[in-house]
């Protein structure tokens, strides 16, 4: 997987700039639970179990305009301790070159499209959530 070139990989299957939706369905239909809406040319995939990427748990949002990915968002689990928390924040450090325990919202421009990392608190003792937004050009 490489977040800095717009690939995620769900299980066995690579999503991508130039993923399809119709092959991406069928792989979900078959190995997880989801839900599914559509309007217009619009259709968005709640993948509803977390997935493992890189042994943390994220919870999978993916929009579709037409037949190719427009968005795709990554957020960690809510209501985490420190120490969970502390390995996602290195995560993201690792892949994105983003430090998150500065700033409340980061973006970062490619060729394909942008990453906005983004970090949410209920409290301010709370370590909050991580959302990662990729979007394509």
């Amino acid at each position: 997987m490489s977040l800095c070139k717009g690939q995620i990989k769900i299980g066995k299957k690579k999503v991508k700039k130039r993923t399809i939706r119709f092959l991406f369905q069928r792989y979900l239909k078959n190995n997880y639970r989801y839900i599914h809406s559509e309007f217009n040319n619009k259709y968005k995939y709640e993948i509803l179990e977390p997935i493992k990427i890189d042994n943390l748990e994220f919870f999978i949002d993916l929009n579709f305009n037409g037949v190719n990915p427009k968005e795709i968002e990554l957020r960690s689990r809510d209501y985490i301790d420190n120490d969970e928390f502390k390995l996602y924040e290195e995560w993201t450090k690792r892949n994105l070159e983003v430090d998150i325990g500065d700033l409340s919202l980061q973006k970062r421009s490619f060729r394909w499209g942008t990453i906005k990392v983004k970090l949410t608190k209920l409290n301010k003792d709370a370590p909050g959530c991580i959302t990662i937004k990729i979007k394509y050009k």
